[in-house]
């Protein structure tokens, strides 16, 4: 908390903002009709299509959401395709879970993601050298940096070392609890936590092979 607070954070700095049909409307015409489809079974190409019309019902859904601090039920269930990776393919450890959303789901959370972006951006609450998940940055930018920085260490005589770790199913290791109180701690009003949480929490997925589905909960 200390550490924040030198940075400037205060209390409720950060607060999820309402959405304009203008915004939902850039985002649905953004979206790829070739993508796979989700539970409901709506084509990404039927919402590009019928954008304008659409539109103004996405937003109040998406405002609702925010104003709320609760993500629809509907927006949090995948519908789970299991790809082989290596070894064995009676082995179900050897598969990649690669989770499908539904393409309205995905408007709603990437104009959440410019939102907090946005908002760590600007009050540098981001490590400035991460760049995984941020805009104008890859993997490229990093190996640049890093040799860039063994090289300068080189030629000032100085050793360098490096500490590398690959950790297995990365996502599944964070923890919420500390993940929200996190997010506290930068700043995020009590309803934007809300939010959060629900994104979070009660999610559901739907596993298909070979055009059989079984249902259940996730973590």
């Amino acid at each position: 908390m200390t550490y924040y607070k030198n940075l400037g954070v205060r209390k409720d700095d950060f607060s999820l903002a309402r959405v304009t049909t203008a915004e939902v409307l850039i985002k649905l015409s953004a979206l790829q009709p070739n993508k796979a489809t989700g539970h409901d079974n709506i084509p990404s190409k039927f919402l590009r299509d019928t954008a304008t019309t659409i539109s103004p019902v996405i937003a109040h859904i998406i405002n609702l959401s925010i104003k709320q601090g609760k993500v629809p039920k509907d927006f949090k269930i995948a519908r789970v395709t299991p790809l082989h990776k290596k070894g064995s393919k009676l082995d179900p450890g050897n598969y990649r879970p690669v989770s499908i959303l539904t393409s309205t789901s995905k408007v709603m959370e990437k104009i959440v993601y410019e939102q907090v972006e946005k908002y760590l951006a600007e009050n540098k609450l981001i490590y400035e050298f991460q760049s995984g998940f941020r805009t104008s940055h890859s993997t490229d930018t990093c190996l640049l940096y890093l040799s860039d920085h063994i090289k300068q260490e080189v030629d000032e005589g100085k050793y360098s070392g490096m500490v590398m770790l690959d950790l297995q199913k990365a996502f599944d290791t964070v923890n919420h609890p500390i993940l929200i109180d996190k997010l506290k701690a930068i700043g995020f009003d009590k309803l934007s936590v809300s939010w959060m949480q629900s994104y979070l929490e009660g999610r559901e997925q739907m596993v298909e092979v070979n055009d059989y589905q079984r249902e259940g909960p996730t973590r």
